[in-house]
């Protein structure tokens, strides 16, 4: 989805007369979108990325992009669904996208003060088919981070909700075990 925003970029640009040479410069120092596939951290061979990807269409297009860089055993989906509505509606589009060979985690649905939806977590569980589910809250999600980071080559939070809390939230406080090897 990068590659066709920068075409259309290039193409609004040329429309408006800017020289190529310039265009080029201008994609040179671009450091892409805060929360769309940012690399927040790096701890020995794992790289920490955040995405607000919270649709299944954002979603797939984040694996994708996984899929062309690592094996996908080798990645760790932080997932917090955003919209209880959104969440039933497109139920089995969620189902289908993250029914790959990745470790899934679930943290609870952030209701962006919806009123829950009973059940609809469950019917989730019941028919979402990775390689290894997980479900965790954000009080525990840091210890299970701890015991497991070091097996994936990426871990990436995904959703719009304070899931992107956890990533950070777990490289600063591994910063006093990693020092001279983490990298944020």
């Amino acid at each position: 989805h990068n590659v066709l925003n920068a075409l259309a970029c290039f193409a609004v640009a040329r429309s408006c007369g800017i020289p190529t040479s310039i265009i080029q410069k201008g994609f040179k120092t671009f450091k892409g979108v805060k929360r769309r596939f940012e690399v927040i951290g790096k701890i020995e061979s794992t790289t920490f990325v955040d995405d607000y990807a919270h649709h299944p269409a954002e979603i797939d297009a984040v694996l994708k992009v996984l899929i062309q860089l690592t094996p996908l055993s080798k990645v760790l989906v932080i997932f917090e669904p955003h919209k209880y509505t959104r969440f039933q509606e497109l139920l089995d589009d969620f189902i289908a996208v993250l029914s790959i060979p990745i470790d899934l985690v679930v943290l609870p649905i952030y209701s962006a003060h919806q009123t829950a939806i009973h059940g609809l977590m469950e019917e989730f569980q019941k028919r979402v088919k990775p390689r290894n589910f997980f479900t965790q809250n954000h009080q525990s999600i840091e210890g299970f981070l701890f015991q497991r980071f070091q097996n994936y080559d990426w871990v990436i939070t995904l959703g719009a909700g304070n899931v992107t809390d956890v990533g950070r939230s777990f490289l600063k406080s591994c910063q006093p075990y990693h020092e001279e090897k983490i990298l944020c």
